[in-house]
């Protein structure tokens, strides 16, 4: 996939295309396809319509991101381990992890749409002692990516145990979010 600024990806990196497909004037779901709900695209779109379309500064801003998804862990490790010895073992593995990984962090991401979910993804287990923040949270993860649906459907289910009338309308107001801004299908890619 060729992108408006002459940059070749693989599958992987089409999400990048699409951004800058939308940002050029096309609409999304009806001038091109995206797979995924659109909330998180437009969270994305926003953010490079702020950097503009130098990969640069691009870079830049899902360096941030990336740096934002080690602080929410260390933040939960902070919170739920108790053995200091295994705090620093943790937070090791999963800056090891995360940065040895193929979606290179801090190169934009492959794709980036994975790590802005995993970023809010992480910070509603940050935050899962306030319901609506960490339901609005894990609702937005799961409008980045098909991947945070099990672990959203997971958690809002607990806490729509705990208190349906809190939850109830975050669930319903992100899902017509998503359906107003033209998600309409539950294809997974």
């Amino acid at each position: 996939i060729k992108t408006y600024s002459d940059i070749f990806y693989d599958f992987s990196g089409s999400w990048r295309n699409h951004i800058y497909r939308y940002l050029a004037g096309e609409r999304l779901y009806q001038d091109f396809y995206y797979p995924y709900p659109p909330l998180g695209f437009y969270i994305i779109s926003l953010l490079f319509y702020i950097t503009g379309p130098s990969i640069f500064y691009q870079t830049i801003a899902t360096s941030i991101v990336a740096i934002i998804v080690h602080f929410g862990i260390f933040l939960l490790v902070e919170k739920k381990v108790r053995v200091d010895h295994l705090k620093t073992f943790v937070l090791v593995a999963s800056l090891l992890f995360l940065n040895a990984s193929k979606h290179e962090l801090f190169l934009g991401g492959n794709p980036f749409p994975l790590l802005l979910g995993f970023a809010f993804f992480v910070f509603a287990l940050v935050y899962v002692e306030r319901i609506e923040i960490s339901t609005l949270l894990v609702l937005v993860a799961a409008s980045c990516k098909h991947e945070f649906w099990i672990g959203a459907f997971l958690l809002v289910s607990f806490f729509l145990s705990k208190n349906y009338k809190t939850v109830l309308p975050i669930l319903l107001g992100v899902v017509l979010v998503n359906i107003l801004l033209g998600f309409n299908t539950l294809d997974i890619i």
